[in-house]
């Protein structure tokens, strides 16, 4: 049972209010019980799938008046530098982690684990675990840090997948008999920072038209076997749409507030009638309804091509955000932003966004292969990132381009290559702040490489990660990645990297490739990134690529002037080598937190370091205690970033502390009673009673007198027993016996 308002759709006041359904209840799915039909209804290994068709969008006839013929582009950018080279030839961040997470092909390769094609890849990281998709698998992989020992499979020509936690298939796991679902495609993952749950969604195709969204949500942070997720269904009809319609190439974005599911719409499954766009709002789905606002394309008149739901992980995120191609132009960004301040959201009307000039990719030729499908100029993956150095939270997204050896977008461009986009002003006047194409700039002819399908993210240290299919004539289809820093100059990117080195030919009867891939950054340090991306690793077999990437190590801790006796405030300085930083993400207010900047110091004796402040990327300060029972040597100060990346500084503590005592020290019990009964402690955990001597009088009244106790009690404790119940706990405490 469910009920819907706003049975008219209308703008108004440059809002655009949509058609909302409430009271969708979820069903609840066992994984134990999709892994065990799925064990006892194997496919035949000879199961042949029937291909979908290619559905595409409307194909511009001209590029936007304002787009401009350059490989760079932006705010940050001056005239004399578009045109420089748009990559530079130094490290990208360093591959940790390396491995195979899914497989299959088309034709009737042996031990395929999909018989799919395109494998739409994709997948995410949380804050234990990964979870890969593709079509129609999802497997679930325990992580690891980047000071562990590396998840890895062979590189090169091998379907050797990572073990799995769960390997589950999303048919059986999406199927729903009573709505006459058995099939799904496009399966797109995220993890949901904020509220620590996976959400998992993707399109029926057992329906040819009026099909079915179909959205997962997980109990938790962490999947197992005897994990359930809460399923929901909304079709086109049911949320406002026409029931002529499919629903084709599902995006997700997920923020504080809401889900964000984008689609593209073919009359009859054939001919695009627009796109559609859906908020969820994600209280309620968490609670066990679903409420879900569309916004089609008679309501909005968008001129917006595949709209992607922008993902964003910030906390104090108020608005929401789609992003997408232009359906009449090239060279245009069409951005919506989502609002909440009335009941149901509301969208605005289209923001436009003049690039540099691109256009639609090309079908890439692979070494010994066919040529591979580049898809066409629709965006695969959109983030917002708040830089925690910075303070700015920016968008940004990559798109694949048709480009000549400048990287300079157009119909005459012989190689394909990625744009990257960073968008500020999300609030006020959004604009294009950098832009530049990543590409081959020195091949001709067969020795051309490609760089298709990218997807881009940015960490919270301000750097960037883009992972992509690098491909051509004289290549095998390798997964490849490219980074940059913050330090970088605007409009430069590292230079490309490939994470495979596979030698296997893909030679199918269909060419699909991507439609996904995805890059991500790992929620509990905000540093370390990971990509999704797809490749050859067996003649005529797809292979879904996850690599982590691990940010730069701390910078080497220099001490202004060493900890002495007692407290003492400390500036550490950073010296920088290759990028290395200090980094600390914050306080996180309002989220669940990330790991945090650690400052710790071992050696001949205990130091205690409190109040660590990150100041910026080469400075911090803390303050250090010192008992005066610190013996003098060499000591180690260690920063350790969130990551668990570490470095390190010695230094030499003088000692030499004195030992000074205090003539009178009383202390009154915070209770009255009859029986009275001190108690001594020198470790913090353990009291044993004392009795009078030339230190102590009174231990069994109501005052402790305490005669010519020395610094070297330091920290100890006492407390009274009185009638059997505890008083408060005093600490002894000493000031400028340095002196």
């Amino acid at each position: 049972m469910f009920c819907f308002a706003a049975n008219i759709l209308f703008a108004q006041n440059k809002e655009i209010h949509g058609f909302t359904v409430t009271g969708i209840k979820g069903i609840r799915r066992s994984v134990k019980e999709v892994m065990i039909y799925e064990a006892a209804h194997p496919l035949s290994p000879n199961f042949r799938a029937t291909l979908p068709p290619d559905l595409y969008g409307p194909r511009p006839q001209r590029q936007d008046p304002q787009s401009k013929a350059v490989s760079k582009s932006g705010l940050l950018l001056n005239s004399p530098v578009m045109n420089i080279p748009t990559s530079i030839t130094s490290s990208t961040q360093a591959i940790h982690s390396n491995f195979l997470s899914i497989w299959g092909s088309y034709n009737n390769v042996a031990g395929r684990e999909s018989p799919y094609t395109p494998p739409d890849n994709m997948g995410d990281v949380g804050t234990t675990q990964i979870i890969a998709t593709a079509n129609t698998r999802m497997k679930v992989f325990n992580k690891v840090g980047v000071t562990a020992t590396p998840l890895s499979t062979p590189t090169g020509s091998a379907v050797t997948t990572l073990p799995a936690v769960v390997n589950a298939d999303l048919n059986t796991f999406f199927s729903n008999a009573a709505l006459g679902i058995s099939g799904i495609s496009d399966p797109h993952v995220r993890f949901d920072r904020l509220t620590q749950r996976w959400f998992v969604v993707a399109i029926d195709v057992t329906h040819t038209k009026n099909n079915y969204c179909c959205i997962a949500v997980s109990d938790g942070p962490t999947i197992s076997s005897n994990s359930d997720f809460t399923i929901y269904y909304f079709n086109i009809s049911g949320t406002g749409g026409s029931s002529i319609e499919f629903f084709d190439y599902p995006t997700l974005g997920v923020d504080k507030n809401a889900l964000y599911i984008g689609g593209n719409m073919f009359k009859a499954g054939k001919t695009f009638s627009g796109c559609t766009m859906w908020v969820v709002n994600k209280a309620d789905i968490l609670s066990g309804t679903l409420t879900v606002t569309s916004f089609t394309q008679s309501a909005t008149n968008t001129d917006m091509y595949t709209p992607q739901g922008v993902h964003n992980d910030d906390p104090a995120a108020n608005n929401g955000y789609f992003i997408g191609a232009s359906q009449t132009v090239y060279s245009r960004l069409v951005l919506k932003r989502v609002s909440f301040s009335g009941a149901n959201p509301t969208l605005s009307n289209d923001i436009d966004l003049s690039t540099q000039t691109t256009y639609s990719p090309m079908t890439t030729p692979s070494q010994g292969g066919i040529a591979l499908d580049g898809d066409d100029r629709r965006l695969v993956a959109a983030m917002i990132k708040q830089n925690k150095i910075t303070h700015a939270s920016n968008l940004w997204v990559a798109q694949g381009s048709l480009m000549d050896i400048a990287g300079i977008g157009g119909s005459g461009g012989d190689r394909d290559g990625a744009v990257w986009f960073e968008i500020g002003n999300l609030a006020s006047g959004p604009a294009i702040l950098q832009s530049a194409s990543v590409c081959d700039t020195s091949g001709t002819g067969t020795s051309i490489v490609h760089y298709t399908y990218p997807s881009i993210a940015e960490s919270g240290q301000g750097h960037n990660i883009m992972g992509f299919t690098s491909v051509g004539a004289s290549k095998y289809a390798q997964a490849g990645v490219a980074g940059r820093y913050r330090t970088n100059a605007p409009g430069v990117f590292n230079a490309p990297l490939d994470i495979t080195n596979t030698t296997s030919t893909y030679n199918v009867s269909a060419n699909r490739w991507g439609d996904f891939t995805q890059t991500v950054v790992d929620p509990s340090d905000d540093m370390t990134m990971w990509t999704f991306t797809e490749y050859v690793p067996a003649n005529d077999a797809w292979g879904v690529r996850a690599a982590q990437l691990k940010a730069p190590p701390p910078a080497t801790p220099a001490l202004v002037s060493a900890p002495a006796c007692g407290t003492t405030d400390i500036t550490i300085n950073g010296i920088s080598t290759d990028n290395s930083e200090f980094f600390d993400p914050g306080d996180d207010t309002g989220g669940p937190g990330f790991n945090r900047l650690q400052v710790s110091i071992s050696g001949p004796g205990l130091m205690q370091v409190n109040n660590v402040v990150f100041v910026n990327p080469t400075q911090i300060t803390a303050s250090v205690s010192a008992p005066p029972t610190t013996p003098a040597g060499t000591y180690t100060l260690t920063v350790t970033n969130p990551d668990g990346q570490s470095s390190s500084a010695t230094f030499l503590f003088s000692g030499g502390c004195p030992s000074e005592s205090c003539t009178a020290v009383a202390i009154p019990s915070s209770l009255t009673g009859t029986n009275y009964q001190w108690q001594l402690s020198t470790d913090s955990v353990n009291f044993n009673n004392i009795t009078d001597n030339s230190v102590y009088s009174g231990t069994n009244a109501d005052t402790l007198h305490l005669n010519n106790a020395t610094s070297s009690w330091y920290g100890y404790q006492f407390r009274c027993v009185v009638d059997g119940n505890y008083s408060n706990t005093f600490t002894l405490r000493f000031t400028d016996y340095w002196t």
